[in-house]
């Protein structure tokens, strides 16, 4: 029998996972049997291509042994806690009990377990994960290189479980009870009843179950996810993704068929065709839409994998011959809507969006709600509720993203070349860059305190989630704040930080929400405010820390502003859901979401902390950094000499004693901080440097402290002026 010749296309991708090398490689092969492995079981061997699919052998081996939990379901969940004592970015395990508390899941399915592995973390923790598994469960199998062709649960959805409190008492053993019937049954033999049953429990949809079965056997099933269903489109299958259990046989032998009846091959072929590999697409292009107003139609986009569009008044846009046609339609349905602006963007939905280009949600015009490829022709849904004007799109992301610039209005815009909107984007969505490290030593650099007192800090903003750092002018309070967030990131990264600042007439309107005029309408609406919309960040993205920074916090009316919330930010009550005034919304304030706040201890126009919130958080005095080595390595660096630090040091040594001696008029928190002499440049002239801080800064304070005793605040004059070089 005569080889047949065939032409194959290998990538591979560079390990930042940003590019990747293609080649032209001559094989000969008797009827392409380099897929035709069918005992996976037995060979834990990948593809012939071995740099992609390399997971497939540990993932069967993990599974077997998964297969054994099922009466020892706390033993995974104790397991993926030391994931998280290791600092690995393992899968959350905090449930909400039917009791209105949280704690540590007391059950777990095989799939969601799995899902730990198959999130869109980082390739290094991905890796990272299967390293710690290998070594637990002494795994055989060696730590898979590459995650090609995986699909991945989004980080918003990773538990195919719904809290305890809504979980069905049979949810978690139907799930396993599938999961040992998939794992080891042949595919003609796949019960669909009991899948149908597993789909019944909330949160477990097709899609999920399906590429749960891909994981731990990807010779025999294959994912309904929007990356294959989008391949089987470009292959012109007009096979339909299946809404039911009972049509899954047909729709995976339909695509099977496109194989030449392998399964594997199917979803290597749709990996790398969803790479640009197979049919590369020349251009991706880069499209903004809203999904409903304010995003409201988001979650059925996200449940279904779709993007719809309004104008219900027309028809299957197939069935018109040019946007002329569509125009005058709309001209006569509603004259005062702009009908050539609609025109033009329901055709470009229809006829310009193309399989593989990119579509990016929007909220408003200024948050970015998610990102998705689309993978999908246009159709028209005449069963949809709304919006019958539909896409397949596979969504990526659901990370909510702060705009830079405002967003048009418009419901869909080409944002191909709009450079901004690119960079945008790639930061936050598409190019994941790995940013430098920082670390503890790093941080003792920068903020002049020991590192027992710097670990507690820490330790305190990680279990209680709120904390106020309190001291007296010059100690860093709000530079400290920034710092503590990076070192929780473990990275210079300031976008999960946000900063406010409180004022006497800051109000509950301005932090949560309120009604207020809308610039474009000029109409009164609900408007969220800052705190609203950040806790919306942080709930999108909850793997990851967020920290919302207050300075002045006690310069508020605390109660007025906080509302409600305030038993909302409790680190008990986080995720617990409260009606909002205004909107008559259920709100709750996300465990990953972390309140800094900053309070000046020397200003008597502040209010007192009330004892209400001071429950709610933990109080960390900062002080004076003068005597700490960090200081010292700073003024050294920046040109001044050890003789003329311990100058420094001696005058405020003294200047401090005298001040926390004065008990009735002042006290420890009216100390002067370091952060007055902690030069940004190189001082050539310690004597004209230190003059000017003190004249203009800090005596104008020490006449403010002894305003009523002007020859206290002349003896201090006296002695701080008194340096000679």
């Amino acid at each position: 029998m005569r080889a047949k010749v065939d032409f194959i296309f290998l990538a591979r991708w560079s390990a930042s996972g940003k590019e990747f090398s293609r080649s032209k490689i001559l094989l000969v092969l008797p009827d392409r049997a380099w897929f035709r492995t069918t005992d996976w079981t037995a060979s834990c061997r990948p593809p012939t291509d071995t740099s992609m699919f390399t997971w497939i052998p540990i993932h069967l081996e993990a599974a077997k042994i998964l297969l054994t939990y099922r009466n020892r379901q706390r033993d995974l969940v104790a397991l993926l806690q030391r994931m998280h004592d290791a600092g690995l970015k393992a899968l959350a395990i905090t449930d909400r009990h039917a009791d209105g508390t949280q704690g540590p899941l007391q059950e777990i399915d095989p799939f969601t377990f799995l899902a730990n592995f198959n999130r869109p973390n980082t390739r290094d923790n991905r890796i990272a994960l299967w390293v710690f598994l290998k070594k637990e469960w002494n795994l055989a199998a060696s730590v898979p290189t590459d995650f090609d062709g995986l699909p991945l649960m989004n980080h918003q959805k990773s538990w195919l479980l719904p809290w305890a409190e809504e979980r069905d008492a049979r949810h978690v053993p139907d799930l396993w009870e599938f999961f040992g019937h998939v794992l080891t049954c042949h595919v003609d033999q796949l019960d669909t009843a009991l899948m149908e049953r597993c789909m019944s429990h909330k949160g477990t949809a097709l899609t999920v179950l399906t590429m749960g079965m891909f994981w731990i056997r990807p010779d025999a099933w294959i994912s309904t996810d929007g990356k294959n269903v989008g391949y089987s489109q470009h292959l012109g299958c007009l096979v339909a993704k299946p809404k039911t259990a009972a049509g899954y046989p047909d729709w995976l032998e339909a695509m099977k068929k496109l194989a030449a009846g392998d399964a594997t091959k199917f979803s290597h072929d749709a990996h790398l065709w969803s790479i640009g590999v197979i049919a590369p697409k020349k251009n991706i292009r880069y499209w903004l839409i809203a999904p409903g107003e304010r995003a409201r139609l988001m979650p059925t986009c996200i449940e279904e994998e779709i993007i719809s569009m309004g104008w219900g008044e027309l028809t299957d846009m197939n069935g018109y011959k040019d946007r002329s046609q569509i125009e005058g339609i709309l001209q006569k349905s509603n004259p005062s809507k702009n009908p050539r602006q609609s025109a033009g963007m329901i055709w470009q939905f229809a006829h310009d969006i193309s399989i593989g280009d990119y579509v990016f949600a929007k909220k408003g015009t200024s948050e970015l709600v998610g990102w998705g490829v689309v993978t999908g022709k246009y159709f028209y849904n005449p069963d949809a509720d709304e919006y019958f004007h539909t896409r397949l799109v596979e969504w990526r992301s659901l990370k909510i993203v702060p705009s830079e610039k405002q967003l048009p209005n418009k419901t869909l815009t080409e944002k191909t070349d709009d450079e901004t909107f690119r960079a945008l984007v790639d930061r936050h969505y598409l190019v994941l860059p790995s940013p430098d490290p920082y670390t503890t030593e790093q941080a003792l650099t920068e903020i002049f305190m020991e590192r027992p007192q710097l670990e507690t800090i820490l330790r305190r903003l990680r279990d209680k989630k709120n904390i106020i750092l309190q001291g007296a002018p010059g100690v860093g309070k709000t530079f400290i704040a920034r710092r503590l967030a990076h070192l929780m990131l473990g990275t210079r990264d300031d976008s999960t930080i946000e900063m406010v600042q409180f004022h006497p007439s800051y109000s509950y309107e301005d932090f949560v929400q309120g009604i207020k005029p809308c610039p474009d309408s000029g109409k009164f609406i609900v408007q969220d405010g800052i705190f609203h919309r950040f806790c919306e960040r942080a709930a999108s993205d909850k793997d990851t820390p967020y920290f919302l920074i207050i300075d002045e916090i006690n310069r508020g009316n605390l109660g007025k502003i906080l509302g409600e919330l305030m038993m909302l930010i409790e680190t008990d009550k986080r995720g617990h859901k409260l009606t909002l005034t205004y909107s008559g919304e259920p709100f709750a304030v996300p465990p990953n979401l972390h309140l800094i706040g900053t309070m000046n201890t020397a200003d008597r126009s502040l209010s007192m902390v009330d004892y209400a919130l001071r429950r709610r958080f933990s109080f960390i005095t900062l002080h004076p950094g003068f005597e700490t080595d960090s200081f010292k390595e700073h003024l050294v660096a920046q040109g001044i000499s050890p003789i003329q630090i311990e100058h420094l040091k001696s005058l405020m040594a003294h200047l401090n004693r005298e001040i926390e001696t004065d008990t009735v008029n002042l006290g420890t928190g009216y100390r002067i901080g370091h952060s007055f002499f902690t030069p940004i440049r190189r001082v050539d002239d310690f004597a004209l440097w230190s003059r000017d801080i003190i004249e203009h800064e800090i005596l104008p304070l020490l006449e403010e402290y002894w305003m009523d005793e002007l020859e206290t605040v002349a003896v201090h004059r006296k002695k701080l002026l008194a340096y000679e070089a």
